[in-house]
């Protein structure tokens, strides 16, 4: 965004309204010589809602003439991945409407698919809208020459929410068969089930069950919908409970309880899948409460949208003392009475499993708490751009932290100065654990780095700008251990680092500094070669 200084003196400019998920690289406030132009360059968080959204931001001078900018964003869902055999021995015609509440779907880009018992696409379409401004589903339903059950569900891209349809008559897939016509189609209405999609990357993910699944009891009913191989494993932390898959079945240790929305699980997952759960939107105080004991509690998050951390545990502020922690897998943020929750985790997210740190105190000695999410009026009321501008759902994490547990550390440098956006990468044995970037905390670049691991083991550090390596910390008395945290905003661990003139060019070092010689290594893991980190990994096709 250029903005201009068009007069003949000297003018200072501030910029107000503008949202807390939007930030300005440049700052808030800065000058403008006479007939200057400057570009300012205005970020988006990744976690807005999808949706859209407009905003009025202002750009004022110290003469308090202000010029109103109107910014429109657009957050794209990214639609399921309904596959279906076009191929099949025969089909079914289906015309219907269908409706949202007491509102006729008539966004192009909503989809409503068929689906067989066992979860199977068995066709798809969009909505079309003649002239009349009729809006109708015309669906081709593929399938075999045997009459089987069918339902129905939509997907609507204004939210990114799939829900269950309701038709208004009992509707039996029959092959060469005709459902329906223009002038009486079939009305399907939205029921209170929804269908949310949970990514489960390979090996550990912590996970949430926001709806309210009539399976909760029956963990092979529960998990039947997803692609699992012997091995693979849920297990309640809280609960110190475990299911194993093993040839089509979840077997457990014994300890057995309903899973439940308040709690987090870890899902181990030996490849990549996106696992449906479907269920009742929840809609009580008790199914948003959140019972907390001292030390970690494993907790869910069960609202629909995305909140700003701060937002979503405004309940819990008057509850916690300095030093609570709230972790992901990936990020964490740490409680102050004075500033609230700070961190690299600075949205709570559907979906998403949470641990939670509670200190009993002085001040607060209550052992158990509860906490409400703000489940009232939950709206998404976010977006802006350029003019306007549109942004797709997926956002590539830093790192993927491939391990169940993590250590999180409070870091600042020291021997180099970091800068806001460099990047410190973490290694146990040669293998990255964790990358953070650095952000303002109190004036001061800060690193919020969350540490994957199983075992104790030496970390060693690494630290770039702009994918260039500026130096490395190879003795900084780091142990990895889970569920520890190193460092505090007020009193970070500082590491020390060499910068990368102390490596000879032409020769290789491990990570830890150690010289290994001028022939490329043979062992997998990241070395320091000319300046930069290589990554060597094991051939795998001998």
């Amino acid at each position: 965004m250029d903005i201009s200084n068009h007069g003949g003196a000297f003018r200072n400019y501030t910029i107000e309204s503008l949202p807390e998920w939007m930030t300005v690289e440049e700052g808030m406030t800065g000058s403008l010589e006479p007939e200057e132009t400057i570009t300012l360059h205005i970020s988006i968080s990744k976690d807005i809602n999808i949706g859209t959204y407009n905003k009025l931001i202002y750009l004022k001078n110290d003469e308090d003439l202000v010029n109103p900018l109107n910014l429109t964003i657009r957050k794209v869902a990214t639609p399921p991945e309904w596959a279906f055999n076009k191929k099949s021995q025969g089909s079914m015609q289906l015309v219907a409407q269908v409706k949202k509440g007491d509102f006729v779907v008539i966004n192009k880009e909503s989809i409503v698919a068929a689906f067989d018992e066992y979860d199977k696409c068995l066709g798809k379409g969009n909505v079309t809208i003649d002239q009349n401004d009729k809006a109708l589903f015309y669906l081709n339903v593929f399938g075999e020459k045997k009459d089987k059950a069918v339902f129905f569900r939509l997907w609507d891209a204004v939210s990114g929410i799939t829900y269950g349809l309701i038709p208004d008559r009992d509707i039996t897939y029959k092959a060469d068969s005709i459902i329906c016509s223009y002038d009486e189609p079939v009305v399907m209405i939205t029921n209170s089930n929804i269908t949310r999609s949970l990514e489960l990357t390979p090996t550990w993910t912590w996970v949430s069950l926001n709806v309210a699944s009539p399976y909760a009891n029956d963990i092979n009913q529960f998990m039947k919908h997803g692609s699992w191989q012997d091995g693979d494993q849920l297990k309640d932390p809280e609960a110190q409970s475990y299911y194993n898959y093993y040839r089509g079945v979840w077997n457990n240790n014994g300890v057995t309880e309903p899973l439940r929305t308040d709690r987090m699980y870890y899902i181990k997952s030996q490849k990549p899948q996106t696992f449906h759960l479907e269920g009742r939107v929840l809609t009580e105080e008790a199914d948003h409460t959140i019972t907390l004991h001292p030390k970690w509690n494993y907790i869910g998050y069960t609202l629909m949208a995305n909140l700003p951390i701060n937002e979503a545990l405004a309940d819990l502020k008057d509850k916690a003392s300095d030093g609570d922690i709230i972790k992901s897998l990936d990020e964490f943020a740490t409680f102050a009475s004075v500033g609230g929750w700070r961190g690299n985790l600075q949205y709570m997210k559907p979906g998403k499993g949470y641990m939670l740190y509670h200190k009993v105190t002085a001040e607060h000695p209550d052992k158990e708490v509860k906490f409400v999410y703000p489940y009232e009026g939950i709206v998404a009321t976010w977006t802006s751009a350029k003019a306007s501008m549109e942004i797709e759902q997926a956002d590539e994490p830093l790192w993927t932290n491939t391990r169940s547990t993590t250590m999180n550390l409070i870091l600042r440098t020291k021997g180099i100065a970091a800068e806001e956006g460099d990047r410190l990468y973490a290694y146990a044995e040669g293998e990255i654990c964790g990358i953070a970037e650095a952000m303002d905390v109190d004036g001061e670049p800060t690193f919020f780095l969350s540490v994957g691991g199983d075992e104790k083991k030496e970390l060693t550090f690494s630290l770039e700008r702009e994918g260039k390596l500026l130096g490395t910390a190879t003795r900084a008395g780091i142990t990895y251990q889970s569920d520890v945290m190193e460092g505090t905003t007020d009193v970070p661990k500082v590491i020390d680092f060499c910068e990368t003139a102390a490596y000879e060019s032409g020769v290789w070092y491990t990570i830890a500094g150690i010289r290994v010689g001028e022939r490329r290594p043979t062992i997998a893991g990241a070395y320091i070669y000319n300046g930069q980190i290589v990554m060597i990994k094991l051939r795998t096709d001998w």
